[in-house]
């Protein structure tokens, strides 16, 4: 008899990620702790990298601070784009899309620059180079902890 170690927990992991809990149990709180260090970030005027974000120009700083008494580049220009972010499922639940309920185009120009307003570019979620940052360590370790105490439960694996 053949025992397949490998092929067997490939199978158990193909199955556990695969069932309905998985998006709820791990990839939503994984969107939602991304969520929670845009926000935490954003507030202190940084990029996801951990890179200040560029000063406002001077009559944007004006401007923002006669509407909402704050001429800080943290984009809360008046709070309702950073604070209406929430998860929406996708893919039959292996990923989640974060989403803008106020103010996606203002976070999407923001995201990646937009040249047309000479917006300077103050990304709101790492990209591929930004997650070897110290700042992102937190996030993985977080994410991480999730699918690890998913796939921590206890079960039999059953060979075959």
């Amino acid at each position: 008899m053949d025992i397949k170690i490998g092929a067997d927990v490939v199978k158990d992991i193909r199955h556990m990620t695969s069932q309905p809990e998985f998006y709820e149990k791990v990839v939503k709180r994984s969107a939602e702790t991304h969520i929670k260090s845009a926000q935490d970030m954003t507030w202190i005027t940084r990029a996801p990298n951990g890179d200040p974000f560029p000063e406002l120009s001077r009559g944007y700083r004006k401007e923002k601070y006669k509407i909402a008494a704050n001429a800080r580049p943290d984009l809360r220009f008046q709070s309702y784009a950073m604070d209406s972010m929430y998860t929406k499922e996708a893919n039959n639940g292996k990923t989640a899309k974060v989403e803008f309920k106020r103010g996606a185009d203002y976070m999407y120009d923001h995201q990646y620059g937009d040249r047309s307003r000479k917006l300077p570019q103050r990304k709101i979620f790492p990209e591929e180079q930004d997650m070897s940052s110290p700042h992102q360590a937190e996030n993985i370790r977080m994410v991480t902890d999730h699918l690890t105490a998913y796939l921590n439960q206890p079960r039999i694996i059953k060979g075959g």
